[in-house]
This record gives structure tokens, sequence and C-alpha cells, in this order.
């Protein structure tokens, strides 16, 4: 009977198509990726959200919007700034459509995510709300476009990793670049789990 079940079960898995993996927008407190808290700093007062495409699917481009959010008192949008060979339409407030590599003509290896897109600028007063969460949202499209040579297919994106002004215990960001914890196994313990 287990033996059956476990054939009937590897029939289904074999014949189930896989299940993609979302690509998503994330923002970060640094270029490298390690921080998603932010402190208003006055001296000098300015701050910038490091924006990322990451995902499995290679890119061509993306539309969202990172608006500031109203528990950010204090604070004032200066601008967006775009890895060099980027090219947008609209700004980062309202509704950012940005192209990717732009004159490359299709993709090429650097299209694979993550892909660094650039800065949302904020100047500040100090005075925002303890844990203001900073995230991405839907613009009038929330898409990115795949790589495709011969049409290139839009695809839903998703929300991911989001930043914290004046984070406090209340709140908390864990990184989701952070790998996850495994541990070895045999095929006999595996086993032992269906007995």
């Amino acid at each position: 009977m287990k033996i059956s079940l476990m054939i009937a079960l590897a029939a289904v898995v074999a014949y189930t198509q896989p299940v993609t993996a979302q690509d998503k927008i994330e923002l970060y407190a640094n270029l490298e990726r390690t921080q998603c808290t932010l402190s208003e700093n006055v001296d000098p007062p300015g701050v910038s959200i490091y924006v990322f495409l990451t995902g499995p699917v290679p890119a061509t481009g993306a539309r969202f919007k990172v608006p500031k959010p109203d528990c950010w008192v204090g604070a004032t949008w200066v601008g967006d700034s775009l890895y060099p060979e980027h090219l947008s339409v609209g700004d980062s407030q309202t509704d950012w459509s940005i192209g990717f590599f732009a004159g490359h003509g299709g993709c090429i290896p650097s299209h694979t995510p993550p892909i660094f897109i650039g800065t949302v600028n904020f100047s500040v007063a100090g005075q925002s709300l303890p844990c203001c969460e900073v995230k991405v949202e839907p613009a009038q499209q929330f898409v990115f476009t795949d790589c495709d040579v011969n049409y290139a297919y839009e695809h839903p994106l998703s929300t991911g990793q989001t930043v914290f002004v004046n984070a406090d215990a209340s709140c908390s960001c864990e990184l989701s670049l952070l790998p996850l914890r495994t541990e070895s196994s045999t095929w006999g313990r595996v086993k032992s789990l269906y007995r």
C-alpha cells in the first residue's frame, strides 16, 4: 500500500508543471542589500532607498512606484537616481516605468536578477514616526518584462523587502536575502518520516 502511494505521488509530481518563482521589487537601506532600516540623519539631511529587481527570471524592464508614506513626517522626495544604462518614464512617487540596459538590443547575462535599478532620494527633517515602513506599490501596472527575444512578455511583479525608517523594538525587518537554515540528512531519515 505504501509503495503504491509513493509511486502514485511520484507520478503526479513528475507530470505537474513547476510553479515559477516570482520576480520582486525590493528595497534596501544600502547598495550591498544588507540593511533594511535607516535612521533620519539630518546632517547631511538626505537619505536614499536602494531599489532592486530580484527573482529568477531575466528582465528588461519593470513598472511600479515607491511613494513616500504619510508616516514619514518632514521628509520630502527630491528625485530618483537611475543606474546609468537605465531609461525611465515617470517617477517613483506616481508611476515609474524603467527599461534596463537600454541600447544593448536583447538580453545579456547581466539582465539576470538581482538588478540594481536605482535610488529614491529624500530630504529629511528628523520628524518621522517610529517604524515608518516604505514599500513598493502597484502603479497603473505592477509588472516586469521578460527577456524573450521574439516578443517580450509582461508578468506580474510581487512586493519584496521593505525599509523601515527609525525602526525600534516594535518593528523589525528580516532581510529576504539571508540563506535558509538547512540540515543534512540521509535517505533513511527521510523515509522514516513516512512510516
